[in-house]
């Protein structure tokens, strides 16, 4: 048994060949969570807010903007609402109860300072941003979700000119 489960370890990794890191921009204040593209635009989202970047040259991308607004996921989506091509609308999940939806708002922590999940006055869910210029983001508003959102998905239903968020 030990040496079928060895086996495997010892093999290269299928998914690893042939790549390489080409660039790499630290945030040491807050953990990155997942990175959404639109063209030649990534909108990387981490604990501590979004950063967005120019990546129409991969071996050097370009940091366009470091958006602070605390939110553990900050999992981002990105859709072009007008159709002119360019992404203009993040959609940001945020997976812990916060004093409010706004950008800046603390974590809701009992009197003795331990985290309040259940606080009845706090938020958590989904942020939405104007990125119609992804140097300069923009707060749009907040849709509280209970239990907040750790990811999401975007599907457009083109037939009823919505977009649906898909919550996680």
């Amino acid at each position: 048994l030990v040496a079928a489960l060895a086996a495997p370890a010892s093999a290269s990794r299928p998914d690893a060949q042939n790549m390489s890191l080409e660039y790499f921009d630290s945030n040491p204040d807050f953990i990155t969570s997942d990175i959404a593209f639109w063209g030649d635009t990534a909108f990387v989202g981490n604990y501590g807010g979004v950063r967005t970047y120019d990546i129409s040259d991969p071996a050097n991308p370009e940091r366009l903007a470091d958006f602070s607004c605390f939110g553990p996921q900050n999992d981002p989506s990105v859709w072009d609402t007008d159709g002119n091509g360019e992404a203009d609308l993040l959609v940001q999940s945020v997976d812990l109860t916060l004093e409010g939806p706004q950008c800046g708002a603390p974590q809701s922590l009992h009197p003795d300072g331990t985290r309040h999940d259940e606080d009845p006055d706090g938020w958590e869910g989904i942020r939405l941003f104007d990125v119609s210029d992804p140097a300069n983001p923009v707060f749009l508003r907040a849709i509280y979700q209970d239990c907040g959102s750790h990811t999401n998905t975007l599907y457009p239903d083109l037939e009823r000119n919505r977009l649906v968020v898909l919550n996680s």
